[in-house]
């Protein structure tokens, strides 16, 4: 129901009204799936070849209620429950999270995806975490239409992940410098 193409919602509603046929779901897998997780292999080659380390963050949209209409926090920082990315990497993203005034919880309801769990592989220098973003803080879910807050959002989105890829840098080379 909600694998590769997804035919129910996070509350289990069905998306579609008729069942798709295997020529829609062939087309979508050739023209889009495949096509893009080839692409992000190739890139990921080519920065690991260049800087010797990778950290892939992929970036998606949740529902602000889960299956049992339980509200949901405003970030999830999935990593595979801590095997797609080190504890020490997700600290600091939920402390980063958090000094942004957002709630956060880690690896629920979503711990992370096939990226995660394909591209997360510690010991070879990439790391992936999954960060799936609450729809309510910068959509009406209802009406399917912006916030007036979205530009802001977006911008303190940024400040989140230049925060953490700038921490993640000093971080290493600290470690680094101490051994």
């Amino acid at each position: 129901g909600i694998g590769l193409i997804p035919i129910k919602n996070a509350i289990r509603a069905n998306i579609y009204e008729d069942k798709l046929t295997w020529n829609e779901i062939k087309y979508r897998i050739e023209n889009y799936y495949r096509p893009w997780h080839s692409i992000l292999e190739i890139e990921k080659d080519r920065l690991l070849n260049k800087f010797g380390k990778v950290f892939i963050i992929d970036l998606h949209s949740m529902p602000s209620r889960y299956v049992n209409n339980e509200d949901v926090s405003d970030f999830v920082i999935g990593n595979n429950h801590d095997k797609s990315s080190s504890k020490f990497s997700r600290n600091i993203l939920s402390q980063i999270i958090y000094d942004h005034g957002y709630r956060y919880s880690i690896n629920y309801p979503y711990s992370g995806g096939y990226i995660t769990q394909k591209n997360g592989l510690l010991n070879s220098n990439t790391q992936c975490i999954q960060i799936e973003i609450n729809k309510r803080l910068y959509m009406d879910e209802k009406k399917i239409i912006k916030k007036n807050n979205f530009e802001d959002f977006c911008d303190d989105l940024k400040l989140i992940l230049e925060e953490f890829f700038i921490e993640i840098e000093m971080s290493n080379k600290e470690l680094f410098a101490a051994e």
